[in-house]
């Protein structure tokens, strides 16, 4: 049996794929080594197929050759979705299928992933959730990406481009490594104290700034009750990791009146600076780790 010849092309989008396609398909036409007929091509896009099909044709037609052109769309050209269905329809009875076929709908597949995967998924739901919620993956539109959204991504991935345990291990431990990266080194302290080490600078920060506090101004008032409800987040343990990012913005909005920024800058400074060490959160250095490790874990089981 003669072996079939394979060649892979490699190339970036720009750099002629098509081009390339086109004038293959042409001499393999124009030499007769191939029937257009027994021509299969597969791409991403209808549109690309209907490109791919009309190029050939266009030069085809340019170099006299009417009646290949005229043969070409006797091919199949398309998606490999569109691609696949042909075959499956076509070899139904010979691989012990159906013939009648029907794509899964997005609201489907996810039905038929949770039934599959709820062995995996035991277990886990409620501290997912919980670590989820600290990380406000929620739109703000109020659509929710749930974690097993994440899982249900990698295993596409997985097993789109054939991916086995030593590849999805290697993928873990750099995925680890980047958050080390990004992150840099977490807080030698506990999770707790870290936290009412946020309380305490905020604490101090509102009694100096009503200390200070002798101008009828609304807008000291302001930030002065915007700490307090830091404060009441922190203490409570409600709170997500964007929110101490967005803490460490906060400022007394006093206008252009230079007097009152330096009164009030010194007092607001010490606030600022701890809330933007929130980066070494120990809590957040642990959340992100092991939801990234459960993922991949879950994914390949």
């Amino acid at each position: 049996m003669k072996k079939p010849a394979i060649e892979v092309l490699s190339a970036s989008a720009g750099t002629g794929k098509t081009f390339t396609l086109v004038e293959r398909l042409y001499e393999e036409l124009k030499i007769k080594s191939a029937r257009p007929g027994a021509v299969m091509a597969t791409t991403f896009t209808v549109a690309a197929a209907q490109e791919l099909t009309e190029r050939v044709r266009v030069k085809l037609y340019k170099e006299g050759e009417i009646d290949l052109a005229l043969k070409v769309r006797e091919g199949k050209f398309g998606t490999v979705n569109s691609i696949c269905d042909y075959l499956v329809r076509r070899y139904a009875f010979s691989a012990g299928v159906s013939p009648e076929l029907e794509v899964i709908g997005e609201r489907e597949q996810r039905v038929f992933f949770s039934q599959a995967t709820a062995a995996a998924f035991a277990g886990k739901t409620e501290r997912m959730s919980a670590i989820s919620r600290r990380f406000a993956f929620e739109s703000q539109f109020g659509k929710k990406d749930s974690w097993e959204d994440a899982v249900l991504s990698l295993v596409s991935t997985i097993r789109t481009n054939n991916l086995g345990k030593s590849d999805l291990d290697q993928g873990l431990k750099l995925s680890l490594q980047t958050i080390n990266e990004i992150l840099g080194e977490p807080a030698d302290t506990t999770i707790e104290d870290f936290e009412q080490q946020l309380v305490d600078i905020a604490l101090v920060t509102i009694e100096e700034a009503a200390n200070a506090h002798r101008e009828d101004h609304q807008a000291v008032y302001n930030t002065i009750s915007e700490l307090q409800d830091v404060v009441k987040k922190i203490s409570s343990g409600y709170y997500s990791y964007a929110d101490l990012n967005k803490f460490s913005g906060i400022y007394f909005k006093v206008g252009n009146s230079k007097a009152l920024k330096e009164k009030y800058q010194p007092i607001i400074q010490p606030f600022t600076e701890k809330f933007s060490e929130y980066r070494r959160h120990p809590g957040l250095h642990h959340d992100l780790k092991e939801y990234v490790t459960t993922v991949f874990e879950t994914a390949w089981q």
